[in-house]
């Protein structure tokens, strides 16, 4: 029997990077005989598609490879390893987990997921959300998160044991591996010196300063009161100016660097919230230091001044990019 290894995700577990680095047809896991499906991956080198289409997702493309299509390529092909990975299947619910593994029957399912500690984890969603969208505050996003079983990472593993078996599931610390592909490969037994190098970040890690101060101006731009150059910026250029933005503060080192949006004692109580949580990972054996408390080292957050707000603006009137 075939041994798939299914990486679930889950986001902002560096798994773009993963997929980036080591799949495609030419990647390092198909030269090293391990099959990632490249056929019926979709959209990029990953099989977001097909995840899309298990998770009833908005962005599933009927035109590109589906499940049935990844399942009959798992079946056809010659090698006895395989490789598949999207990041959303990791928060697929009881019932969808279990549709996916009917799905793939007559295959020896390896489910790798890596789990991060709820802050680092939280702080890093709400920052990608905020490039995108008006999430609300910080607290405000990591409730609604919280009210959907989105902020637990034992109740993740859980679902997954519940239907695979603990003995098929994988879990990998994010706080234990400074970088995640280098275990994720080595599973289906790709040595490490076969993993290349993480390329230089396209995308910049952009700070709580330009997060507050770009969600203060598409919070301008969604009620109508957003004026560039003279004329008034209408609410439905809200994904444009979001762009724009991005561009802006990639360029401007005062908004480079990791977000933080609680101080250190703010942050410790984040973490009490969910410790009584983590029944399923401790039976796993010690959790990482920072599923305890915050990073010793944790500085407080930057507000945003009116400075700020008026540096994006001057770069995205200067570059005429709206």
């Amino acid at each position: 029997m075939k041994t798939l290894f299914l990486h679930v995700g889950l986001q902002k577990t560096g798994t773009s990077s993963l997929q980036t680095r080591l799949m495609g047809a030419d990647g390092p896991l198909a030269l090293a005989g391990i099959d990632p499906l490249p056929a019926v991956a979709g959209p990029g080198p990953a099989h977001h598609n097909a995840a899309w289409e298990i998770a009833g997702h908005r962005r599933h493309d009927p035109a590109l490879p589906g499940m049935a299509a990844l399942v009959a390529a798992a079946h056809a092909s010659p090698a006895e390893r395989l490789f598949v990975s999207c990041e959303a299947f990791g928060n697929l619910p009881a019932p969808r987990i279990a549709d996916l593994a009917r799905r793939l029957e007559g295959l020896r399912l390896r489910v790798v997921i890596v789990l991060r500690n709820p802050l680092d984890w939280a702080e890093s969603l709400y920052a990608q959300a905020a490039k995108r969208s008006l999430p609300g505050s910080f607290m405000e996003f990591t409730d609604r998160l919280s009210d959907l079983g989105r902020l637990d990472p034992g109740a993740i593993l859980a679902r997954w044991e519940a239907v695979f078996g603990a003995r098929a599931v994988i879990p990998l610390f994010h706080e234990d591996h400074p970088d995640i592909a280098l275990p994720v490969a080595a599973l289906p037994g790709l040595p490490p010196d076969r993993v290349p190098p993480e390329a230089r970040r396209a995308n910049r890690s952009l700070n709580e300063v330009f997060v507050a101060a770009s969600q203060t101006i598409l919070a301008d731009c969604a009620a109508g009161r957003l004026v560039l150059a003279g004329r008034p910026i209408p609410p439905e250029a809200q994904g444009r100016l979001a762009r724009a933005l991005l561009a802006a503060g990639a360029a401007d080192p005062a908004f480079h660097g990791r977000p933080v949006f609680l101080d250190r004692d703010a942050a410790a109580a984040f973490l009490a919230r969910f410790r009584s949580d983590h029944g399923p990972l401790a039976a796993r054996g010690p959790l990482p230091a920072r599923w305890q408390a915050p990073d010793p080292a944790r500085r407080a957050p930057r507000s945003a001044e009116a400075a700020h707000r008026t540096r994006l603006l001057a770069a995205i009137e200067a570059g005429n990019s709206l």
